[in-house]
């Protein structure tokens, strides 16, 4: 097995979180992410797709925290997904 070399990169706080962000999304680790995005030309090879669970938790959140109903809940955190990615969605 080939040993791997420790390199340091320097980030903001929010630009941490950013990346942090995007691991969860990913399932990935932070090194896997930064490899794959400095080793891969295509970011297409990255993404994929949540599905619809991380929304259906959102809505099952706040509807526990806040006691309103889901069919209020849901076209909110619909739009909040929306503004906060594009890219998801469809049409």
């Amino acid at each position: 097995m080939t040993e791997s070399i420790y390199i340091k990169l320097r980030v903001t706080p929010e630009e941490r979180d950013l990346l942090d962000a995007e691991c969860a999304r990913l399932g990935v680790d932070r090194s896997k992410l930064l490899r794959q995005l400095v080793f891969t030309h295509r970011r297409a090879r990255l993404s994929r797709a949540p599905g619809r669970a991380p929304i259906d938790r959102a809505i099952e959140r706040v509807k526990r925290n806040y006691d309103v109903p889901r069919n209020q809940i849901e076209p909110l955190v619909c739009a909040v997904v929306a503004a906060l990615d594009p890219e998801t969605v469809s049409g």
